[in-house]
């Protein structure tokens, strides 16, 4: 089945597109060049039928097969455990930005799990390996940005400690998201500087980017920048 897969990915190979995305992505795995609006409809090809059999067989050999693990995984029907239990051997495997920010918003988790969810993904949000901990955070911003949970994700993004780029550029985009709808509690880290110096800027950043904020509330967050890194 894999080497079917395999070949299917190669047919829809495209060079030029291949050379752009090796741009856009750092990854070990050797990426193909396949867009994801196809590897999306392998996907669900495959979770129509013997899905299983597809992902128990996952060898990983480049990024698309990465991906397509991913995509099948959140969009497969199973029990919750078992979904869980799965992305608890997935979540090892991504190494790039793309292969957490498009996987994660794929998985439709549903309000009346949440509780069970944040369990198994809050370990992950003292994690020391970068893409593990983009990953949980990413589920935060897909999922938890609501009345019941926003409070409690607002202190547990501050309170993040990690070098990493791509885990402090993905706490800045939460944060961002979270003031459409929670201005106070994204304003209170800011006022109180509670963040690192590059999350805090990028937060404002991103706030500034945002077609959802009102103006006003732009040019005060502008306000609160600090000096000391590059934004």
């Amino acid at each position: 089945m894999q080497e079917e897969i395999y070949a299917r990915l190669l047919s829809l190979a495209e060079p030029e597109y291949r050379a752009f995305h090796m741009r856009l992505c750092k990854t070990r795995y050797p990426i193909l060049g396949v867009r994801i609006p196809a590897l999306r409809a392998i996907a669900k090809e495959i979770c129509c039928g013997n899905w299983r059999a597809f992902s128990d067989s996952c060898a990983g050999e480049s990024y698309e097969q990465i991906m397509l693990e991913g995509f099948v995984l959140a969009g497969a029907k199973m029990p919750l455990e078992e979904k869980l239990a799965r992305t608890a051997d997935y979540i090892k495997k991504p190494d790039c930005w793309a292969l957490t920010d498009c996987v994660v918003p794929s998985y439709r988790f549903r309000k009346q799990d949440l509780a069970q969810i944040l369990a198994f993904f809050e370990p992950y949000l003292h994690s020391q390996e970068e893409f593990q901990l983009r990953f949980a955070l990413i589920v935060l911003l897909d999922y938890f940005l609501v009345d019941e949970y926003a409070p409690w994700v607002a202190k547990t993004v501050a309170a993040v400690q990690h070098d990493g780029y791509y885990v402090n550029m993905a706490r800045a985009w939460l944060l961002a998201e979270l003031a459409t709808d929670y201005d106070a509690l994204t304003f209170s880290l800011l006022e109180g500087a509670q963040l690192d110096t590059f999350t805090h800027n990028q937060t404002i950043s991103k706030l500034c980017d945002s077609r959802r904020i009102p103006d006003a509330r732009k040019a005060y967050a502008r306000s609160l920048r600090r000096k000391g890194e590059a934004t």
